[in-house]
């Protein structure tokens, strides 16, 4: 049989059982949210939150046993030691692919605590998938231009106070409230439109960072500097799933709050110029490291 065939019936396999599973698992969490909807109470949004999120690991397992069983990839892990499960982690990685959700769900899943983060608007109408993360209450934030912006600048403010919301809740039970700081997946276009001053990598954005360590400074434990590579070259969900072996490393390094440059009272806070300056710093040394994991 033809390579290619042999390819695009590993890639139609692999992403039959993930419909499937999703559709399974995201039913299921929708049986959750009627009466989480019924029951407001604190102890019973702790207790629906809990079997929420056994639910959505039961999920990742299952995709993590389809690239185990598919696509047989090489995981090159670093970092993983001294993470706990119950802790508040704030997690803050480079993007490159749709791959990269599944890749950290893989690599940090029994290792810290059930990954959320945010997601356009626009997605809440995605089949199942937008509807079992309005479940689990991930923060959905609209993306306005710079034109909606410069002629409404109080819109800015409405994803910002979305974000506020959304940390509140993550306060009921240990979470790590991931971050693409980008904001957008890399491309050499999109890095040569933005005049990006890194090799590998996006300009990185601080509004969702900076709310995150105002609205959660004084329950997070450490900030997670995850950086993800795929040195046989990024590729889109379905090439990747397409193909049989393929190598990705993944490193964590585990900064402690207490070591943050802009604490405040003891806890992450910050104004965003100081939180933005680390943050550049924090994408210079991931650029270089970049390189090094390509290679």
């Amino acid at each position: 049989m033809p390579h290619a065939t042999v390819n695009i019936l590993r890639g139609s396999l692999a992403l039959s059982l993930y419909v499937l599973n999703t559709i399974f698992w995201t039913s299921l969490l929708f049986l959750v949210a009627i009466p989480k909807l019924a029951l407001p109470m604190r102890a019973c949004q702790q207790a629906f939150a809990r079997l929420s999120v056994t639910l959505a690991n039961c999920w990742i397992c299952v995709n993590n046993f389809n690239l185990r069983l598919v696509n047989r990839v090489r995981w090159e892990i670093q970092g993983l030691a001294g993470l706990k499960k119950d802790a508040w982690y704030l997690l803050v990685a480079n993007h490159q692919s749709w791959m990269d959700i599944l890749v950290l769900q893989k690599a940090l899943l029994g290792r810290v605590p059930f990954l959320r983060f945010f997601i356009k608007k626009n997605l809440i109408w995605m089949p199942f998938l937008g509807q079992a993360w309005w479940v689990m209450d991930f923060p959905f934030l609209r993306r306005y231009s710079k034109a909606q912006l410069r002629k409404n600048p109080g819109l800015a403010k409405k994803d910002l106070k979305a974000i506020s919301r959304a940390c509140e809740k993550f306060k009921l039970l240990p979470t790590t409230v991931m971050v693409f700081a980008e904001g957008s997946r890399v491309t050499a276009a999109k890095r040569a439109h933005q005049e990006s001053p890194y090799a590998h990598l996006l300009k990185p954005k601080v509004g969702g960072i900076a709310r995150t360590l105002k609205a959660m400074g004084g329950h997070l434990d450490a900030v997670l500097n995850v950086t993800v590579a795929y040195p046989q070259g990024v590729k889109g969900f379905w090439q990747f799933i397409c193909s049989k072996h393929e190598t990705v490393r993944v490193k964590v390094e585990n900064i402690s709050v207490k070591s943050l440059p802009f604490r405040q009272g003891g806890q992450a806070g910050g104004g965003s110029h100081q939180v933005q300056e680390w943050l550049n710093a924090l994408w210079r040394d991931k650029d270089h490291l970049l390189e090094e994991m390509n290679s």
